[in-house]
């Protein structure tokens, strides 16, 4: 099955977590495995070097976890003015209007997607530290493991989402960027499995380039806003289906603080 027939059991979805999406979800991704097999087979006959590999480790994965929401951070209004708070920029006319477009997209009148009700709908989030992330944790432990050639580029079956590039890009050892779908997928988290008191305060100032970032990118967004329709605007923000198509996910991703 490829695109079209996958599409045709997504478009019988009903709602975004139904069968019919896990469905098209699944096979899409058992396609994605096959595909990402050529592609080894077709690296190796390009450079011969890679041959010279005997050995595969496996990375344990650190466990999922649940993080509660606060309930009274998940105003959107509330959210964007903190970050007009904490922003750099202390142009009296940029902030202005971006609480003024968050306020024009989280209208009472507007019925699509209103960011209020879906972040209103969110109590806990499952939390996951994504696979480039992992090796990215692995390699800036230890003392023995190099890059061959000195080349920090971490491959992986896809391309990187908005989170992990973001984290990638900011992190100390200066891996090599990824390609990136640049999609926000919820509950993405930094590694954070058997970490000392160094390790948790090199976390901690991970998390806040990363909120700098988001911050930075939400403010650009509501400005641009401003200037153009809004529904023209708005990005997928999922793992599945274009990158342009109508999103449930809100345009504004609430700050999560994890402890």
């Amino acid at each position: 099955m490829r695109g079209a027939e996958i599409e045709e059991i997504r478009r019988r979805s009903k709602d975004t977590d139904d069968d019919f999406r896990r469905l098209a979800h699944y096979i899409g991704r058992l396609g994605a495995t096959r595909s990402s097999a050529s592609t080894v087979v077709r690296a190796v006959i390009i450079v011969p070097g890679l041959r010279q590999i005997s050995d595969i480790r496996i990375v344990e994965a650190p466990e999922l976890r649940d993080v509660t929401i606060d309930r009274e951070l998940m105003s959107p209004y509330e959210i964007v003015r903190a970050i007009c708070t904490d922003s750099t920029s202390q142009n009296p006319i940029q902030i202005q209007s971006a609480l003024r477009a968050i306020v024009d997209l989280d209208s009472p009148i507007n019925d699509i997607d209103r960011a209020r009700a879906h972040l209103a709908s969110r109590r806990t989030i499952i939390t996951r530290v994504h696979a480039e992330l992992q090796l990215a944790d692995r390699f800036s432990r230890s003392k023995y493991m190099e890059f061959v050639g000195d080349d920090k580029y971490i491959g992986c079956s896809k391309p990187a989402c908005y989170f992990c590039y973001n984290w990638l890009s900011n992190h100390k050892h200066k891996y090599i960027l990824p390609a990136t779908h640049n999609k926000i997928i919820p509950g993405c988290r930094g590694p954070d499995n058997d970490i000392n008191e160094a390790g948790a305060v090199v976390l901690k100032e991970m998390y806040t380039k990363i909120r700098g970032n988001l911050d930075q990118h939400i403010l650009d967004f509501l400005l641009t806003t401003e200037n153009r329709d809004a529904n023209l605007s708005r990005q997928y923000m999922s793992t599945e289906g274009s990158s342009r198509a109508p999103s449930r996910i809100s345009t504004v991703p609430a700050r999560v603080n994890t402890r």
